[in-house]
């Protein structure tokens, strides 16, 4: 009780001595972090206590990676996510890496990955780790609102796709298979030797990039809101089997190839991605 008093009759002093810089002096030693909690895009409110082994200056380098993020992806789409709605990290007491909830313009981290994130990115610098790039991407793809970009046939393959950019634009280091990670050759045979089936088609996006350049993906998801493609397929209750067509066949008119080709689509791929999102049957 003696404590509160005297916090109280200091605070009060140093209101009436028109001293607010002196409060927000104390509020700071006692969280070093509070400078660096807000970007443009993010909020960071993990507790002082869950990001120790990260310096306070190297939080506002993290934070900042993000916003380098959030922009790369803006210049990719051409799209504004939850209208510009700061972004929140959390931590979540349930297990996991990193999740979304819809309708929710946050993003958590589970109770049993915030050491690891904190302790790598403190160790290495230009370290985010592949889920903020790939959490991000979601945000971008419109599942915090609840609604899905007509660009989505998968939402795993479509917010990688973005984080494969974050990496090649930004240089991020991310870690796959207990390796850092920061280009796309070395994505490229991640995916191919370690990835989940869905990754392939990362591979293909790799190649196509390779000779083409990220300029025609960019003119690819603008077309969806630009009105420079009109598209072979209508209804606004698309199938995957529709969206993933419709995302090849718009690449394939703004690179000027078929990048349905085994150039692209190595080996048995295509067969593999038709099979997985099939055309609706017609009569």
């Amino acid at each position: 009780m003696k404590k509160r008093m005297i916090s109280f009759l200091l605070v009060a002093a140093l209101l009436f001595a028109g001293a607010p810089s002196a409060i927000l002096t104390a509020q700071a030693a006692e969280d070093p972090y509070a400078a660096y909690r807000e970007r443009d895009h993010f909020g960071f409110v993990l507790s002082a206590n869950r990001i120790k082994y990260m310096s306070p200056d190297r939080l506002g380098e993290w934070m900042g990676s993000f916003d380098q993020i959030y922009d790369a992806f803006q210049e990719l789409t051409g799209v504004t996510p939850l209208d510009g709605q700061r972004i929140t990290w959390r931590s979540s007491q349930e297990n996991g890496a990193m999740w979304i909830y819809y309708g929710e313009p946050s993003i958590y981290i589970g109770k049993d990955h915030v050491d690891y994130y904190i302790r790598e990115a403190e160790d290495n610098d230009g370290f985010t780790g592949w889920g903020p790039p790939h959490e991000i991407g979601h945000v971008f793809d419109g599942l915090p609102g609840g609604f899905v970009r007509e660009w989505v046939f998968n939402d795993e393959i479509s917010a990688n796709i973005k984080a494969v950019y974050a990496v090649d634009v930004l240089g991020l280091k991310v870690e796959h298979g207990g390796k850092l990670i920061n280009t796309l050759e070395e994505l490229y045979d991640y995916f191919l030797n370690y990835g989940p089936e869905h990754d392939l088609f990362l591979c293909a996006m790799i190649n196509i990039v390779d000779e083409f350049g990220w300029d025609p993906v960019k003119k690819t998801y603008r077309s969806y809101s630009d009105g420079s493609y009109t598209g072979n397929y209508e209804g606004a209750s698309k199938t995957s089997g529709i969206k993933y067509n419709d995302f090849l066949d718009r690449l394939s008119y703004y690179t000027g190839a078929d990048i349905r080709a085994a150039k692209y689509f190595e080996s048995d791929w295509l067969k593999r991605f038709d099979a997985r999102f099939p055309l609706p049957a017609t009569d």
